[in-house]
């Protein structure tokens, strides 16, 4: 007997505009990494959440508001580029910077209502206290991939 098969089934996005967000090497859609003026967006997001942890929680909230309020002016094609990036600080910042969610690729899918991202194959990188390697798979580089 062969015992139980697991099987992963996903559903297929539209090739035509299957996107690449950002990845775990410091890649971000939108940004010209031969740009003179371009910051290095893991060295970037690295000082947005050092400088935010050491702030103290009401002014957190207040700059998240701000934030918020920014966002909400943006157009969607602003958007489409941003939120992904976003998603992946957010990941950090919500996990005290020991856990992040990048890789991200897929598709926005404007034909919904409301338009949403379906995304496939992210990459977390996991930060271990032991030193655990690899928690999150082959993929996941730890310290290394967050930095």
């Amino acid at each position: 007997e062969l015992g139980r098969t697991g099987v992963l089934v996903e559903k297929q996005l539209d090739p035509s505009k299957y996107k690449k967000f950002n990845n775990n090497n410091g890649f971000v859609d939108g940004q010209d990494p031969t740009n003179p003026d371009h910051v290095d967006p893991n060295q970037a997001l690295l000082e947005i959440v050092e400088e935010a942890s050491d702030e103290e929680e009401e002014e957190d909230e207040a700059e998240d508001a701000v934030l918020v309020e920014s966002a909400m002016r943006f157009e969607t094609k602003d958007l489409y580029r941003d939120i992904p990036q976003a998603f992946s600080c957010f990941t950090y910042r919500y996990t005290k910077r020991k856990m992040l969610v990048c890789d991200l690729q897929g598709v926005f899918n404007t034909s919904s209502s409301p338009a949403l991202f379906e995304l496939t194959d992210p990459v977390i990188h996991y930060s271990s206290a032991t030193g655990r390697k690899n928690v999150y798979g082959r993929t996941d580089r730890g310290k290394k991939g967050m930095h």
